[in-house]
């Protein structure tokens, strides 16, 4: 019998709010296993449900302090904002109920602990397919070859997980951002669980807006062009969680984080204009934006441009990952675009 469950919860909680995202699918999926199992396992998540949610705030001797349903969209996600009020600094716990599948019944899909934002806030966003593991997807054989093969299959890149774990040990809260498709949530967690990089804050693209027969947000372009994917994925991130004091980034030469990296340094830090960046990247390839695309990008990047500017000090980094064979050609190449061309020289590109 297919039930309720909690596929993925975030709940962060700075100073100034609580953010909560979750992803809730009605499937056999089992939350707790920890077998590496081909991604195609868990495609059963492609299909679409509204829940609504229960969800209470605990504080360490689990009485309640918040609690408030929600329903989610469609595709069983919520992204919510609580803005914090005199005893929410308490709550050390979420417990999260599905209180609309069985009238009168309520599945309880879990307690989970609070990721606490201390200051100064530092935050480390790592790509995963060929920055973490050098996964293939080049061509449709690969991409179904990947589909049917354990993510321990392929190589690990032992210096990103270096540099994400030192970053980890300095203060920083790790984030796994992935164009991989949502079903890949379970095979990832399970990877990032064996090789010691301890975060349930994945981000993945959900390949069920290509399916929609309504009007969607990511169209098939997205499937190849990371661009406006990616750095939506980002701010998205952000976001949740409020400009951080220190960024880091990681990413690889094969695609276009370079790119993506920069033009989100050229808001935060060098407190560009997002219309001027907006105007110069649009056309570009990576991008492509559709006219929804256009609308929703450029507001996202005026709502991190002006957080950013009350944050006038900020430590952004950048590390993309190269093999030996496009180490020179990557540092080499130039997009004639003014603000990513003249901080090319920031990254550091390595070897792995």
């Amino acid at each position: 019998m297919k039930r309720p469950n909690l596929i993925n919860f975030n709940a962060f909680k700075s100073k100034e709010q609580i953010s909560l995202k979750a992803f809730v699918s009605k499937s056999r999926y089992i939350g707790q296993d920890k077998t590496l199992r081909a991604p195609i396992k868990n495609i059963g998540l492609i299909r679409k449900n509204v829940f609504k949610l229960k969800i209470s705030g605990l504080d360490k001797d689990h009485n309640i302090i918040f609690q408030k349903d929600y329903y989610t969209d469609s595709y069983g996600i919520l992204e919510i904002k609580i803005t914090t009020r005199p005893g929410y600094e308490n709550i050390e716990y979420f417990q999260v109920y599905e209180v609309a599948s069985n009238p009168g019944v309520g599945h309880i899909l879990g307690t989970y602990f609070v990721t606490h934002l201390k200051e100064p806030k530092k935050l480390v966003i790592s790509d995963f397919d060929k920055t973490l593991c050098d996964t293939k997807f080049s061509s449709l054989t690969e991409i179904y070859n990947s589909l049917r093969t354990p993510l321990d299959k392929f190589p690990i890149i032992h210096k990103s997980i270096e540099l994400v774990n030192n970053a980890v040990k300095d203060g920083y809260t790790p984030f796994i951002l992935s164009a991989s498709p949502h079903f890949y949530e379970k095979a990832i967690s399970n990877w990032l669980y064996k090789n010691k990089l301890y975060t349930s804050n994945i981000f993945l693209k959900d390949y069920r807006d290509f399916l929609s027969l309504s009007p969607s947000l990511l169209t098939f372009k997205d499937v190849k062009k990371q661009g406006f994917y990616k750095l939506s994925q980002i701010v998205k991130i952000i976001s949740l969680t409020g400009i951080p004091d220190k960024l880091m980034l990681l990413g690889d030469g094969f695609e276009a984080d370079s790119l993506i990296y920069l033009t989100l340094y050229s808001i935060i830090k060098d407190k560009e204009d997002p219309w001027l960046i907006w105007n110069k990247i649009k056309h570009n390839k990576v991008f492509q934006l559709t006219n929804k695309q256009h609308t929703l990008f450029l507001s996202k990047l005026y709502q991190i441009s002006e957080e950013a500017k009350r944050k006038p000090q900020i430590d952004f980094s950048i590390h993309i990952r190269c093999t030996k064979s496009i180490l020179e050609a990557t540092k080499n190449k130039r997009y004639d675009i003014d603000y990513i061309d003249k901080n090319l020289n920031l990254i550091n590109f390595y070897i792995a």
